[in-house]
């Protein structure tokens, strides 16, 4: 009788996972379930030597990056100030809106009493 290679695979996965493992696995009990969240190992995140090696390429490119701001500026100044005027008013529509419903509401309030 042959042995089914999908189990057999299953097994391996799950040998690999090692749940018991308590400092980058969190267990939870949810009703019959079992969830584990794996969680990121603070060293991931402190500047090693290979981090800093990966990105040392950001280096090389900061003139060309500064070359392309300054072109764009140049060109496209008015049009970068309007973009800026733009976004600038659309993000202060919804604190206007609210500042006109509560004018216009203390006004009501005040000519109602």
């Amino acid at each position: 009788m042959e042995k089914d290679s999908s189990t057999s695979d299953n097994k391996n996965d799950l040998d690999k996972f090692d749940p018991l493992n308590e400092k980058l696995v969190e267990h939870h009990k949810v009703g019959v379930w079992d969830v584990y969240i794996m969680r990121a190992r603070l060293s991931r995140y402190l500047p090693t030597s290979w981090n800093i090696e990966e990105y040392a390429w950001i280096w090389e490119d900061i003139p060309y990056l500064r070359r392309a701001l300054h072109d764009m500026s140049t060109v496209a100044w008015p049009l970068l100030l309007l973009y800026l005027v733009i976004t600038l008013a659309n993000s202060l529509i919804p604190a206007l809106s609210l500042w006109c419903v509560d004018l216009s509401l203390f006004s009501y309030l005040s000519q109602s009493t």
